[in-house]
């Protein structure tokens, strides 16, 4: 089990924990984390500022299509749970949370180069009734092969843990705070990473088309809108180029957050 220190308090609501026994540049990860945490809240508050106005322009409505394969009808009707959604995306990293650092993310308990991050769940609630268990609670959705039956989804309640962060990702703030949105989407939203091996990613301009293949119980836009790399790209998308998040609006530079499934 990865040691980690204790956690040091920044100014901007989030604290750091470093991996022990590695050897991490920890004053230049800080910076970087104070400057990627403050390009995420921005992406997320610009776009949920754009998607709650009257009228959608049409640029949303294409993002739509590209991330959740909706049409102009169809995204209207949801707009209001996109807003919701975002609006819990942005009250969550506008509170307290904790961000772990190694050299290399755990998945699987073994070292993976590819995962840029991680949430780890914890479907068991505390053995001691009485000892409080400070996680964020958030719907997960389970997928389990019945073979010829096919895939079901069963909704549970698991209970996010903290996120685990590479510590290479920080030498470039606006790579780090896509990929922090990323994990947010998992850890405030209980979004998944998609059915399948692979999983359901975007390339690193976040283009390509999902297709969701045998393991979907709904229709493409109802299980693309509850994976992390869809929302991601499209609250990134929707926000748009600002002075403070160039090079991530448009092209972030992220590889696939390959590995960092819930685990």
């Amino acid at each position: 089990m990865s040691r980690y220190g204790a956690p040091v308090g920044q100014p901007d609501n989030f604290s750091l924990a470093f991996k022990q026994g590695v050897n991490l540049d920890q004053a230049g990860i800080t910076q970087g984390a104070g400057e990627a945490v403050r390009i995420c809240k921005q992406i997320v508050t610009r776009a949920k500022s754009r998607l709650s106005g009257d009228t959608v322009p049409n640029d949303v409505i294409g993002f739509a299509q590209t991330y959740f394969q909706m049409d102009r009808d169809a995204f209207l009707i949801k707009k209001d749970w996109f807003v919701r959604k975002i609006g819990i995306l942005e009250t969550g990293i506008n509170t307290a949370f904790l961000l772990k650092i190694t050299d290399v993310v755990d998945t699987n308990g073994e070292p993976n180069p590819a995962a840029n991050g991680k949430v780890p769940l914890r479907f068991k609630p505390p053995q001691n009734p009485n000892k409080p268990f400070p996680r964020q609670p958030v719907t997960y959705w389970g997928t389990t092969d019945y073979g010829e039956k096919g895939m079901v989804s069963r909704r549970t309640f698991p209970h996010a843990g903290n996120m685990h962060l590479k510590a290479a990702l920080f030498n470039e703030p606006p790579t780090a705070a896509f990929v922090m949105l990323h994990e947010f989407c998992h850890k405030f939203l209980g979004f998944h990473d998609g059915r399948g091996e692979d999983g359901w990613y975007f390339d690193r301009e976040g283009n390509g088309v999902i297709d969701v293949g045998p393991y979907s119980r709904y229709d493409s836009s109802r299980e693309l809108r509850h994976t992390a790399d869809a929302m991601a790209w499209f609250i990134t998308k929707v926000a748009g180029k600002m002075d403070a998040m160039d090079g991530i609006a448009n092209n972030p530079g992220a590889q696939k957050n390959k590995g960092c499934v819930l685990l």
